[in-house]
């Protein structure tokens, strides 16, 4: 298997990813593909480094890596991930669960253009449907009000954790 057309598919598409693989039958161009909806994440490279490599990774290495291999090989994962923990490049921290995207504060969610808030201001919080809207731009916190509370649960559990992951 050519694991870095995997790999690049995966870094194109964060939210599930197509696996290309030369059919072993035919010199043809033919390829096989292998479709998921896993979500996955670039931190999840060193634990399916180390499953490619038949090693384990020892605790407290990589504690939010999750084995991509089985998916990778088109077999079930029994330990893909349920949610996704992002950051922007301010350390502002968000979360990804199946369709939905959580962010506790608008006011600092902008990435690298986000400026410092206010001391006191009140958090603004964020959840949209990225299954319907992409771009971001329907804030369904209202509508939603108890997936959000879940899901700040789940940040804030996520949070204070060692490890995301199975160990």
């Amino acid at each position: 298997m050519n694991c870095w057309k995997c790999c690049a598919t995966i870094l194109a598409n964060l939210a599930g990813f197509v696996c290309a693989e030369p059919s072993p039958t035919t010199t043809s161009p033919n390829v096989v593909m292998i479709l998921s909806d896993d979500l996955v994440c670039l931190v999840d490279l060193a634990a399916t480094a180390a499953a490619v490599a038949g090693e384990k990774l020892t605790n407290g290495a990589a504690p939010d890596s999750f084995n991509l291999l089985p998916t990778l090989l088109g077999q079930p994962n029994p330990t893909k991930r349920d949610s996704l923990v992002v950051m922007s490049g301010k350390g502002d921290l968000a979360l990804r669960q199946g369709q939905w995207k959580y962010l506790p504060d608008l006011a600092v969610a902008d990435g690298w253009e986000a400026g410092v808030k206010k001391p006191g201001a009140p958090e603004k919080p964020a959840l949209y449907d990225l299954s319907k809207d992409q771009g971001e731009t329907e804030n369904l916190i209202q509508k939603k009000t108890e997936l959000a509370k879940r899901m700040a649960g789940l940040l804030d559990n996520a949070k204070s954790a060692k490890t995301t992951r199975p160990l």
